[in-house]
């Protein structure tokens, strides 16, 4: 599931500033807001979100798989246009890119988090795909600096080492795609989705372009723990943005019938 934030800067002269929040996974059902389950899904954070803004319930993704969706919102094509119809890389670069445009049009762009869009371990940083600032955990590596993961050792993977030298950030032993849950086994501000969170905060709190700014913030690993958790950090610390919006999308649904009834699509059927 994707939530999508627009969020309108005080200042009305200029264009508004959007946050782009991208949960990895979420069901409709795992948002209390929604109230599917009779009152027993709680999500504070996000149901705060959800009562300053807007739900929309029947809305449809061009792919229920997480690469080729992501490719749809980063391109506005569908899969038959942008070329990835099953699960498989991101291109390095597509002749009209979101980001570009909304950079072209005067914004700032920014990426914390999850993008799965590759990491250039010649560069030592996320493929950029119009995005100018980059802090990138995409968690598809083994978490180490090992010179045989191809994968890359991303921004969270470094900070992560020099947090605690050697440990393995991975040791929870939930993999980029488990089904499963467990207990994170280290404190909770070493967290990936922390570690977005506080990284979006700071760059709101301490922003001074004076361009508007477009910044995706991207959840991993704990489902719609990780968006309630980044939903807290920037409804609790940021209370001076009007939030004009809450969409609920998915990028990696297990089942059409679950899952159709909201998805949303950013694709440009063409």
């Amino acid at each position: 599931l994707i939530a999508l934030v627009g969020l309108l800067g005080l200042a009305a002269a200029r264009p508004p500033n959007i946050l782009f929040i991208m949960a990895d996974q979420t069901r409709m059902d795992a948002i209390g807001a929604y109230g599917l389950r009779n009152g027993t899904t709680h999500t504070p954070n996000l149901d705060r979100l959800a009562a300053r803004g807007a739900r929309v319930r029947l809305a449809y993704s061009s792919t229920p798989t997480c690469t080729p969706a992501r490719a749809a919102i980063l391109t506005g094509l569908t899969p038959w246009k942008h070329g990835m119809l099953g699960y498989g890389d991101v291109a390095p670069h597509y002749a009209y890119e979101m980001p570009v445009a909304m950079a072209t049009h005067g914004y700032s762009t920014a990426v914390f988090g999850k993008d799965h869009f590759g990491w250039n371990t010649t560069t030592n940083s996320g493929i950029p795909h119009g995005y100018q600032t980059r802090f990138i955990y995409d968690g598809l590596g083994n978490g180490m600096p090992a010179q045989n993961d191809t994968n890359g050792f991303d921004n969270y993977d470094q900070w992560f080492q020099l947090q605690l030298p050697g440990k393995n950030p991975l040791a929870t032993g939930l993999d980029w795609n488990a089904w499963r849950g467990a207990p994170y086994i280290y404190n909770e501000s070493l967290h990936p989705t922390t570690w977005v969170g506080s990284n979006v905060v700071e760059y709101l709190t301490n922003y001074s372009d004076p361009r508007p700014f477009f910044l995706k913030a991207g959840a991993n690993l704990s489902r719609f723990v990780s968006l309630s958790s980044l939903a807290r950090s920037i409804s609790l610390s940021l209370p001076h943005f009007s939030l004009v919006s809450l969409v609920s999308l998915s990028s990696l649904a297990r089942s059409i019938a679950l899952s159709s009834s909201f998805f949303l699509s950013l694709s440009v059927a063409v």
